[in-house]
């Protein structure tokens, strides 16, 4: 799952090297400037891209001025409601709520309906400006409650979801031989 632009990453990390390393330049009187000045500079640059990086994976790649250009991932976070339309005969639509909790380098979602709770297994993205694909999709084992479980045995599936700005639409299918149709909105 590719989530960033690794060159511009790449970029980014040696300009606040250098950024620092001329700070630190100036900042030292000249007849100091020896090796362990080089030192100095090489654990101030791995400190400050150190401290750049934890705080840009925990909530700055979430901005809007990061999207597309650096961030290739759309942020997915919080409660999104909306209809399962199973194919099968004499079926009626689901109501349900998904939930997903989302890094820049993790994602997990859980799907619950009045009977059963959907944890997904495996989550990426399938995101390519050139096809216009822009999707969520993801693995997950569904685990029915007890009283259910004599007609909806505890099953896996996938499920492959369009990403529009607060809408995810698309389709699942499952190992029992099910299909349906999701749509949701975000909260």
């Amino acid at each position: 799952m590719k989530t960033i632009k690794s060159s511009v990453a790449f970029n980014i990390l040696v300009g606040l090297v250098i950024l620092t390393c001329i700070f630190k330049f100036l900042m030292t009187n000249p007849n100091e400037r020896n090796f362990t000045f080089l030192l100095d500079c090489f654990s101030a640059s791995v400190t400050i891209c150190s401290l750049v990086s934890v705080l840009f994976c925990s909530y700055l790649w979430k901005l809007k001025i990061f999207k597309s250009w650096f961030v290739q991932i759309p942020n997915l976070n919080g409660t999104w409601e909306g209809t399962l339309i199973p194919t099968w005969e004499d079926s009626k639509p689901i109501g349900i709520t998904l939930k997903i909790k989302q890094s820049l380098f993790k994602i997990s979602c859980v799907m619950t309906t009045d009977e059963s709770k959907s944890e997904s297994i495996s989550c990426n993205y399938i995101i390519d400006e050139d096809n216009q694909q822009n999707k969520l999709t993801y693995t997950y084992i569904n685990i029915p409650k007890s009283v259910h479980r004599n007609r909806s045995a505890i099953h896996y599936g996938s499920v492959i979801l369009e990403i529009e700005k607060n809408t995810l639409r698309g389709s699942y299918w499952t190992d029992r031989k099910t299909i349906g149709d999701i749509e949701l909105t975000r909260l």
